[in-house]
């Protein structure tokens, strides 16, 4: 019997592998979350705000050791919040494309 995997949950697996990534990198360069804020914080100014707006204000808000823990979640808000992340807005300061589509090929 031959499983199939849907590209959905491909994907949410691409994304909570990024964010080990980012976790890691937090850890070795915590100012990567100020620069995460600062995504943050232009989405906010760009007018009406999204739920997941404030709710990346709120855990970005807090001390980097448990936004690495946070951002790695199994958690359904956390896979939820994970599609509309600031950092995959960091380009290649977190990842560059060859290492981006490595990795989509090991979780797909």
């Amino acid at each position: 019997m031959t499983t199939t995997v849907n590209r959905e949950t491909i994907n949410d697996r691409f994304k909570l592998a990024f964010h080990r990534v980012v976790a890691r990198r937090l850890k070795e360069e915590p100012e990567l979350l100020d620069e995460a804020r600062s995504v943050v914080r232009g989405w906010a100014s760009e007018g009406p705000n999204a739920d997941y707006v404030s709710e990346w204000r709120d855990l970005l808000a807090r001390p980097v050791g448990e936004v690495r823990k946070s951002i790695v979640g199994r958690d359904e808000n956390m896979k939820r919040l994970r599609v509309s992340s600031p950092f995959r807005l960091l380009g290649d300061r977190v990842m560059d494309d060859a290492a981006r589509m490595k990795l989509w090929r090991i979780v797909k």
